[in-house]
């Protein structure tokens, strides 16, 4: 269980939501009974089924007394998972170090002096190892995934642009190779619009079997990927759904061009021809 040494204020700067009880406040110092606050995480873990506002918990060799429960949070990056945790009183603990929170309105790095002096203010000797911002902190956990899931991407799209690519090319080549039963057909009756259906329709097969073993690939490829996604199950509907439609428009666009030639065929041109 991970255990934290906080001031009062700290559920409040980092919208940490209490859940139960009371958070720290002043009177929670040296001298008085040793209180702790523990994460729903904690709760779920070391109390399963009880509630555990009022119990005793012994961390260190020191009794503490559970007054609240507040919400788990990820401190260690977006893809880490919700870890016990046990926050007690920085008043009622001896630390050699800290680390300081501040949330404002202005731009971080604009009162980044400020802050600096007004820690020296109270102890001119103090070492300022670093400052950051939240967001850049959480930037560097989420970097390496980020950079994977937008090379992901970029195969994606070119994945989809291959697709419309081939279709286009073998929808041409039928219409080309077929040029002369399209014209036999125009001759015997059938309307440019029953030829655009046709063609499109065809093509919308060719890509609707692509998709089935893509699809079927995918899902059994979809563990491996899991680890690069955040609260998303890989193999969520709605994503195949995305993929299939995304994919289906793409290849149906593309045959557009070849099925308007194909419906364009001057019967008498086509069967000179042939």
């Amino acid at each position: 269980m991970i255990q934290r040494a906080i001031t009062p204020d700290y559920f409040t700067v980092m919208r940490i939501p209490m859940l139960r009880g009371r958070p720290f406040n002043p009177a929670d110092g040296a001298g008085v009974e040793r209180v702790a606050i523990l994460s729903d995480a904690a709760e779920r873990a070391y109390f399963p089924g009880e509630d555990a506002i009022g119990q005793v918990v012994r961390i260190d060799k020191v009794d503490r007394r559970i007054v609240g429960v507040v919400r788990g949070s990820r401190t260690n990056g977006p893809e880490s998972p919700v870890w016990p945790e046990i926050y007690m009183p920085v008043a009622q603990e001896e630390i050699s170090g800290a680390d300081f929170v501040l949330r404002t309105t202005a731009d971080p790095w604009t009162v980044r002096a400020a802050v600096a002096d007004a820690v020296h203010a109270v102890r001119p000797d103090q070492v300022i190892r670093e400052m950051q911002t939240l967001e850049g902190y959480f930037g560097v956990y989420a970097a390496r995934p980020k950079f994977t899931m937008q090379l992901l991407a970029l195969f994606a799209i070119l994945g989809v642009v291959i697709t419309a690519v081939g279709i286009y090319g073998v929808m041409s080549f039928l219409v080309a190779q077929r040029t002369r039963e399209i014209g036999v057909r125009m001759a015997l009756g059938a309307r440019p619009s029953q030829v655009l259906t046709r063609v499109i329709g065809r093509a919308a097969a060719y890509v609707a079997m692509g998709l089935v073993l893509g699809l079927a690939a995918a899902w059994v490829l979809s563990q491996f990927v899991s680890v690069f996604l955040f609260q998303i199950d890989g193999r969520a509907p709605a994503i195949y759904i995305t993929a299939a439609v995304v994919t289906m428009v793409a290849g149906v666009a593309a045959a557009a061009a070849p099925a308007r030639r194909a419906a364009r065929v001057d019967p008498l041109d086509a069967l000179r021809a042939g």
